[in-house]
């Protein structure tokens, strides 16, 4: 009996998979022709700005997470006999871009002062923990040789 339900659920598991796909695979042309290539250029040349949160696992945001505008349009021009709106089929769209220098290196020094940071921080604490070790040693070795109820001399 059990190995009937977990057959039958595996069938409906991959039936819902296989719808998704499809719902996916309809939603993703967006009203263009698959078919018709484009010549895309990019609107403005270093126009490389850095893609925003809800965005970051589109293709056009990977692999450094940077977006550039580009202006598409058909290679073939478009056919205005049948109907008399004079549309040229341009678009707009996103394209991936390699990473901004000015972005990159603030970053870098960023993590540069973080690191000098975390290091001060790290130096401080074993400066302060070998000082009171060093005070303590000196405690017991006055309490050894007898010198803790002795008035100073």
């Amino acid at each position: 009996m059990l190995f009937l339900w977990s057959n039958r659920f595996l069938c409906f598991f991959i039936a819902l998979l296989a719808l998704a796909s499809l719902v996916l695979a309809e939603s993703d042309t967006d009203g263009l022709d698959p078919d018709e290539e484009l010549l895309c250029t990019p609107v403005n040349a270093n126009a490389c700005e850095p893609c925003p949160l809800d965005a970051l696992n589109q293709p056009y945001c990977q692999p450094f997470g940077n977006r550039r505008l580009m202006h598409c349009s058909p290679l073939t021009p478009p056919d205005h006999s049948e109907n008399s709106q004079h549309s040229t089929g341009e678009v707009l769209a996103w394209s991936a871009c390699g990473r901004i220098p000015n972005v990159e290196r603030r970053d870098y020094f960023e993590f540069i002062l973080c690191n000098f940071l975390f290091a001060a921080v790290a130096i401080f604490i074993v400066w302060a923990r070998e000082r009171k070790m060093r005070l303590g040693r000196a405690r017991v070795l006055a309490a050894r040789i007898g010198l803790v109820g002795r008035g100073a001399v």
